[in-house]
């Protein structure tokens, strides 16, 4: 009986582990979902430290998690680079000034 427990245990925490990993994916994905939000509000200032910081947060995880789905997370950094330099080569708008100038 001893060894059924061990054995529960052992696959419960192998199985907890994937779930972390999932959750942190999960996680970083909505980080640049909301850079999606962002720039097709007709935010691209805003959607650009959005998916800095997600393609940031996503090397981070594949660096961590190897064998977590490498074909998700290659296309998921192919896609959000391309978003960045998408917006990086557009030139910068800037807003115009308000209130009157002396």
């Amino acid at each position: 009986m001893k060894w059924f427990s061990f054995l529960l245990a052992l696959i419960l925490i192998g199985s907890h582990a994937k779930a972390d990993e999932g959750d942190q994916y999960a996680q970083i994905y909505i980080l640049i979902e909301e850079g999606d939000y962002l720039n097709n509000a007709g935010k691209p200032n805003l959607a650009l430290p959005k998916y800095i910081e997600g393609q940031t947060a996503l090397l981070r995880f594949q660096q961590s998690n190897p064998n977590w789905n490498p074909d998700v997370v290659k296309f998921r950094l192919s896609d959000v680079a391309a978003k960045i330099a998408e917006l990086s080569a557009r030139p910068k708008t800037r807003r115009p000034l308000t209130g009157k100038t002396s």
